[in-house]
Formats: structure tokens, sequence, C-alpha cells
């Protein structure tokens, strides 16, 4: 499997789990790959961590929620 696919089965992990509580270490094992593998991939592509990145779409789900609600 090349960077590419990695990172694109990790973001469809990440939208399909991101109301579960997962962590760096199952969207890895969700791709096959290492935890520090997928960092290096992640990081070197989008410029943040998995982490960052989970943290970033979960806020940004919970905003539109917030502005859907007025």
């Amino acid at each position: 499997m090349n960077n590419i696919e990695i990172l694109t089965n990790a973001l469809e992990f990440i939208e399909e789990n991101l109301h579960n509580d997962i962590k760096t270490q199952d969207v890895a094992d969700a791709c096959f790959c290492s935890k520090s593998a997928l960092e290096k991939i992640f990081r070197h592509i989008s410029r943040i961590s998995v982490h960052e990145y989970l943290i970033k779409r979960r806020m940004t789900v919970a905003a539109r929620m917030l502005a859907a609600d007025n």
C-alpha cells in the first residue's frame, strides 16, 4: 500500500468513526500500518498530526451542530 492509499484509508476511517472514541493507534490498525508510520505520512502530507486532525474535525462538526440549532 502506498502513502496516498494509507492516507485515504486513514481519512475514511476517521470520518466513519468520528463520533467514536478513536485514537491514533486505532487509525493505524485500520490502515494496517504502525502508528509511527501513519504519523509520519499524515504529518508529511497534511502538516498536522492525526490527533490534531481528529480534534479539528470534531470541533468542526460541533460548530456546525451549534450553528444548525440557531
